[in-house]
């Protein structure tokens, strides 16, 4: 199955947020801080609309048979640290994917982030980020055959 990746329209939002919603809910096997409403959902798309125009971001949406199965959301970013050379400050940040589950494990995904690359490659971008929980082994095991590796590592302490 190769779908078609676009631009993302307005037309696409219901499914935006129904995409968001699923992976706060799959998050949420991993995680137990995510919101899985619709709601939360519908806030945190719109959140991350808005960012767009400001971090010269961009979206895609993957399509097949006229329906969108998958919706990644990328930014670019400027790195505030001295402690980095000049030339590699300026980074892309791939801060959303999310694939229909009855379309996961098809390739969707990989399709996705490799145009983003691309378009990240384009605009002359030195450096691609992208995250996930930690127990979503499935996602990291894309992301590194795709050739991803470890940069950091965050950590977290509940203190309730």
């Amino acid at each position: 199955m190769k779908p078609v990746i676009r631009d993302t329209v307005a037309a696409d939002r219901p499914t935006l947020d129904r995409l968001i919603q699923a992976l706060n809910s799959t998050e949420a096997q991993f995680q137990h801080d995510r919101d899985v409403s619709m709601s939360a959902a519908r806030r945190h798309v719109d959140a991350l609309i808005e960012k767009l125009d400001e971090r010269n971001g961009f979206h895609l949406t993957a399509e097949f048979d006229g329906r969108c199965i998958g919706w990644l959301m990328a930014v670019t970013e400027e790195a505030e640290g001295f402690y980095l050379l000049p030339e590699w400050r300026r980074n892309g940040r791939i801060t959303d994917l999310v694939v229909d589950a009855d379309y996961r494990g098809q390739g969707v995904g990989r399709t996705l982030i490799e145009e983003a690359l691309a378009r990240f490659k384009h605009k002359g971008v030195p450096r691609v980020k992208i995250a996930a929980v930690s127990d979503n082994q499935r996602a990291i095991g894309l992301y590194r055959s795709i050739g991803f590796t470890d940069y950091s590592l965050e950590l977290d302490l509940d203190l309730t």
